[in-house]
């Protein structure tokens, strides 16, 4: 590993100076996790739910590109549900639509502005209101320079929460 993939502060190696760092690990046991085509409705849920908790924690600690693996994870175990038990694809739907707002989110850190506006959309076409989703196309279509179709998401949220401030300073 390079010295600054290695200077994670939990690896206690910030201070190495050295260019390279040849770190030898140990497994010590493996356990093969269920597959997800394998799970049940249920486990799927609680899958999803940890994963996406987990891509939360990630998130606030600035560890984007893990995130938006766990993330993506979500969405793949939860592509097709419309055969699930109404209980399990009320929550699945959530938990799918919450992990697609905190991609776009990742994205937008990570300055991917295509894939967060492309997330963004996808979010829109299932719920054409959702505040954050057309909030954070807005600030996509801002550095795509795409100066009008900005303005319009941020009328659309000024519209449906008269009190967002975001969307009105972006407006400015």
């Amino acid at each position: 590993a390079s010295a600054s993939s290695a200077a994670e502060t939990k690896l206690g190696l910030q201070d190495v100076k050295e260019g390279k760092i040849v770190l030898t690990i140990e497994l010590q046991e493996f356990e093969k996790k269920k597959e997800i085509w394998d799970m049940s409705e249920e486990e799927k849920v609680e899958f999803g739910t940890a994963r996406k908790e987990v891509g939360s924690q990630l998130l606030k600690a600035g560890r984007y590109e893990l995130a938006l693996q766990k993330y993506k994870k979500v969405g793949e175990a939860f592509s097709f549900v419309d055969n699930y038990k109404e209980e399990n694809k009320g929550k699945a739907k959530a938990l799918k639509q919450a992990c697609e707002l905190n991609k776009s989110a990742v994205y937008l850190k990570l300055q991917d502005w295509t894939e967060a506006k492309n997330t963004c959309n996808s979010i829109l076409k299932d719920d054409k209101e959702n505040i954050k989703a057309i909030f954070r196309r807005a600030q996509a279509q801002l550095h795509l320079k795409n100066f009008q179709d900005c303005m319009n998401d941020c009328k659309k949220v000024v519209e449906l929460d008269s009190q967002n401030k975001e969307a009105r300073a972006l407006l400015k």
